[in-house]
């Protein structure tokens, strides 16, 4: 993969696109689920613990509340919290 480095993002900015992302595809049932789970788990040292705190209290809302999406997207969404829930507790 060709990784760019011309971009001028703040630690901030970062955080932010990558919660944005999420936002934007938490519930949808496309493949943009799976490809969103997969950026965030390569790059969560890159969010601010808080950004990490939301993700992770929406992912378990969204699954009780049955809005996460079909079932191959609820376990895409269970990586996260099985791979990183540890990590902020």
């Amino acid at each position: 993969m060709e990784k760019r480095s011309s971009l001028k993002l703040s630690v901030d900015d970062e955080s932010m696109i990558l919660l944005s992302s999420f936002r934007y595809a938490f519930g949808r049932r496309t493949y943009i689920t799976k490809w969103t789970v997969d950026v965030l788990l390569s790059n969560w040292e890159f969010l601010k613990k808080n950004h990490q705190e939301i993700i992770i209290s929406n992912i378990e809302a969204g699954i009780s509340n049955g809005v996460a999406g079909d079932d191959c997207d609820i376990e895409d969404w269970r990586r996260i919290l099985t791979k990183k829930r540890e990590v902020i507790l």
